[in-house]
């Protein structure tokens, strides 16, 4: 960005234009912490952060809603049963270890190449490169900074990369790219196959969601609603969507999927 608009006038100062594009997304991509309890859990219902109470509060909470204390109880107690599955246990107690020198060259060899890098310059495709000396070295420094729970500086740093949407965009225009350091997706990355796997074994979740799962994606969905619309126009029924989409989310749906919708 060579230039921008601020306020009416032409800015070309590279420094002025990095601290106002870095002011605006600092504030834009962060959490609100002014909404009230209200909003986020309705003036006349139970929140979820009420089963966190004590049986004694849960029960004059829910007895506002005119829920008598004998249901309170048995609902409070069911809420704070957590199901403790041999693999459930197994899973909570390997889930965090460190990982092995297998699983770090198994992760280094899913990702994908031609990925950008972020502000050190390391790649995918540099570490993908690395001898195995180096991918050893590599991986007992990472494991001696996990047992310790250190995080590297620079993984705490991310790339602000602005993708036009419109030419000559404002910054309402732009989507924002956020690049992180590719060793620690690398890293990361080894934790994210472990939960999945865990997930895809244990079934804990309804296989017919799109979120969380492997081989399930945006595209998914948009042939379920197109399947309901088709089935609603057959039989002359009625159907209900209820959906949201929040200001910065990003889309990914298949292209040729929405030109066959339309």
């Amino acid at each position: 960005m060579e230039e921008h608009v601020i306020d009416g006038e032409v800015i070309s100062d590279e420094s002025i234009i990095h601290s106002h594009v870095s002011m605006y997304y600092a504030s834009a991509l962060s959490l609100h912490t002014d909404i009230p309890d209200e909003a986020l859990c309705g003036s006349n219902t139970t929140c979820w952060r009420d089963f966190e109470l004590s049986n004694v509060d849960f029960r004059v909470k829910a007895s506002s809603q005119g829920i008598p204390d004998e249901i309170s109880d048995q609902i409070w107690v069911a809420l704070q049963r957590r199901p403790e599955t041999p693999e459930m246990i197994d899973f909570q107690n390997s889930v965090m270890l460190p990982p092995s020198i297998e699983e770090f060259i198994s992760s280094i060899k899913m990702r994908p190449y031609n990925s950008a890098a972020s502000i050190s310059g390391c790649s995918y495709n540099q570490i993908k490169r690395w001898p195995s000396s180096w991918i050893t070295l590599v991986h007992c420094s990472l494991c001696e900074l996990f047992v310790s729970r250190r995080t590297p500086e620079q993984w705490k740093w991310r790339y602000l990369v602005l993708l036009k949407k419109v030419s000559n965009p404002t910054l309402r225009e732009t989507r924002p790219l956020m690049l992180y350091e590719a060793l620690r997706k690398v890293w990361w990355g080894i934790f994210i196959h472990r939960i999945q796997n865990y997930l895809k074994t244990s079934q804990v979740l309804c296989q017919d969601q799109s979120a969380y799962l492997y081989g399930k994606d945006t595209s998914i969905c948009s042939l379920h609603i197109l399947n309901a619309l088709e089935t609603v126009m057959e039989f002359q029924s009625d159907l209900f969507i209820n959906s949201w989409d929040l200001e910065k989310a990003f889309d990914s749906d298949i292209r040729p999927l929405l030109i066959w919708g339309a």
